[in-house]
């Protein structure tokens, strides 16, 4: 009978803790964090835009995006048991693929980088549980900066008859859905993992080309190749400290 109540006492005591951790923790907090993203979206150009100099006009198909990596920090504020606010930072990189029918001609394979850097105001609701779980609601809003860069194209396989892309830098509005939850390990120290769904706007190569050697590397004028509505899925999972 002793054992029991020991066993009931220290398990109210338990609850009773975890509960005061997940209500007293307030304030301002910093987070990192790192985690995996999948990234997808679908490209362009569409037939009758000018895309190269020699051939005209093309359209992209089969676009892929490879998962990624992604890190980054928050830093925020919480004001009520259930309410709080931070700014996040994203740092994001995936490996971008397609092909383009070229009208007339062939058929290129290009390969490219995508780099995110993303910035967002997110706002949260914690449900309150008798355990050190409290698992949350967040929405945010933000800018993100999209630069396509080492663009290439393999015309028949071969880099050497293809072409380099040029660079170019995106600004777009991007927000942002989550799901999650905190443990509680202390009442200042949290263990996060976090599920998001993120709209990073668009991307798009520079408007030049810089040809292989078999063209004497001549640099022309083509149309952009633009991938439009890029959407971002992450899993994360960090470190938060209350202060």
């Amino acid at each position: 009978m002793k054992k029991t109540n020991s066993i009931l006492s220290g398990a109210i005591f338990f609850l009773s803790i975890s509960s005061a951790y997940a209500k007293d923790s307030s304030g301002f907090y910093l987070e990192v964090f790192g985690g995996i993203a999948k990234e997808s979206t679908r490209g362009s150009p569409e037939p009758g835009s000018a895309t190269s100099g020699k051939y005209f006009t093309g359209k992209s198909r089969d676009v892929d995006l490879d998962s990624n990596k992604i890190f980054g920090a928050r830093g925020g504020y919480r004001v009520s048991d259930n309410f709080r606010f931070d700014i996040s930072y994203y740092d994001a990189s995936s490996k971008l693929e397609w092909m383009t029918d070229f009208s007339g001609c062939c058929t290129s394979r290009f390969t490219a980088d995508i780099d995110s850097k993303i910035y967002l105001l997110n706002a949260y609701y914690n449900f309150i549980t008798n355990t050190n779980y409290s698992p949350y609601l967040g929405l945010g809003v933000g800018q993100s900066r999209n630069k396509f860069k080492s663009g290439k194209e393999y015309f028949d396989g071969k880099l050497v008859l293809g072409a380099d892309l040029s660079s170019n830098t995106e600004t777009a509005l991007s927000y942002r859905l989550a799901v999650g939850t905190d443990y509680f390990f202390t009442e200042n120290l949290l263990l996060n993992v976090d599920l998001s769904l993120m709209n990073l706007g668009d991307a798009s190569s520079g408007s030049s080309s810089k040809k292989g050697p078999i063209d004497g590397h001549e640099t022309e004028k083509i149309g952009a190749y633009e991938f439009k509505n890029i959407w971002l899925s992450t899993l994360t999972i960090s470190l938060k400290y209350y202060f």
